[in-house]
């Protein structure tokens, strides 16, 4: 999704205007808000045509392109839609989501005409969606699962040697009755045994650090037992430091359902612990610098184009005079004064969105957050 945004941010549409296009079509009931949203949108996209024969055609094109796209939706049992077009440009990107019930996302319809792709609710998907690794183990068995947007998309599983207990008792070395295990045993077997146990957990956590590497993840969700938790854990990052590995109690006896249910919701917090971080890290920089604001946060970005991270409040929205070429905030709509690009109203967070995507910046949203909220909802780290 980063690669993807960042793509896309970096296109202007000055002379025809790009139409974006998010839509959840999932239904409520009988009805499907999604579709009742979108046939009003195109219904005044329509009355709004200029009479100019070209510029009415290339609208005409913009809205089949639309519907096309969702029908194509449908067609793949998708429940989510983006979908960008200007037909004088001749450009077209859509792109289909499967959102799984465990995700538990609702996100507002978009239908936006101008000269930026609104990627505002992409960023956010990709903030809330972020695929992640869920990895439980235990002495016994390990199984490594790929989670991409709520659903499991790829399945690994390893049984481990035999369990010591179970070797014990094959031998005769291990007496039911009173719970013993012959000295002898112990002294000649013990020490394979742990080396068997070694060998099982490193090779659980060199997969899961060739999985993350394979699918860009920086995040693992570990659901394992105190025997095989730390271990683990020190074995993934040995693979891979930059790993982030959360430790939740997750046994492996669960059915696939609650495994994936309790993982989606241990990456949850681990998700809202990295948001309060970043907040933290803007109030206690150290060598780097920080702008709040969104004004300011905009021209630093449109000067500099930093490699940072932009903290946006997910209730944050402020309009203002944008120009669709150079990205300047102006009194007045009509010309900048700057490019003589045109200037029309904009939502400032999608501007700093594309501008922070542009830039290669990662992008993390927080909620309910007093401080940012003080200083403008909106802040940079560089």
């Amino acid at each position: 999704m980063p690669n993807r945004m960042a793509g896309l941010a970096t296109r202007r549409f000055t002379d025809y205007p790009v139409t974006s296009v998010f839509l959840d079509l999932r239904p409520r009931g009988t009805r499907r808000p999604g579709l009742v949203f979108l046939k009003k949108e195109l219904s005044q996209m329509k009355k709004s045509l200029p009479h100019r024969a070209e510029e009415a055609e290339w609208g005409a094109r913009d809205i089949q392109r639309i519907q096309e796209a969702v029908a194509e939706a449908q067609r793949e049992k998708a429940n989510h839609l983006a979908v960008f077009t200007s037909a004088k440009e001749e450009f077209l990107e859509k792109y289909f989501w499967t959102l799984a019930p465990e995700a538990d996302l609702r996100l507002p319809h978009s239908f936006v005409r101008g000269a930026r792709p609104r990627l505002y609710p992409l960023a956010l998907l990709a903030d809330r969606l972020e695929n992640f690794l869920l990895l439980v183990a235990s002495q016994r068995k390990g199984e490594l699962f790929n989670i991409e947007a709520g659903r499991i998309t790829k399945h690994w599983e390893k049984e481990a040697p035999v369990h010591a207990e179970t070797r014990r008792e094959k031998r005769g070395a291990f007496d039911r009755r009173t719970g013993n295990i012959h000295t002898t045993f112990t002294k000649r077997v013990e020490g394979h045994l742990q080396a068997l146990e070694e060998k099982f957990f490193r090779e659980l956590a060199k997969k899961t650090a060739d999985w993350a590497k394979a699918g860009s993840i920086r995040s693992v969700v570990l659901g394992a037992d105190p025997v095989a938790g730390p271990p683990v854990k020190e074995k993934i990052l040995e693979q891979n430091g930059r790993l982030e590995v959360v430790l939740a109690p997750i046994d492996s006896k669960l059915s696939p359902a609650r495994i994936l249910a309790a993982g989606v919701q241990a990456f949850r917090q681990q998700e809202q612990e990295r948001s309060n971080f970043r907040v933290e890290e803007l109030f206690s920089p150290g060598k780097r610098q920080v702008f709040f604001g969104a004004v300011e946060i905009l021209n630093v970005l449109r000067e500099t184009r930093p490699a940072g991270v932009l903290v946006l409040d997910e209730a944050f929205h402020q309009e203002a005079p944008i120009c669709g070429r150079c990205s300047a905030v102006t009194i007045q709509t009509g010309v900048c004064p700057d490019c003589a690009g045109p200037v029309e109203r904009s939502p400032l967070e999608n501007e700093l969105v594309c501008l922070a995507a542009a830039a290669g910046a990662e992008i993390e949203f927080v909620k309910d957050s007093e401080a940012l909220a003080k200083k403008g909802g909106a802040g940079l780290l560089v």
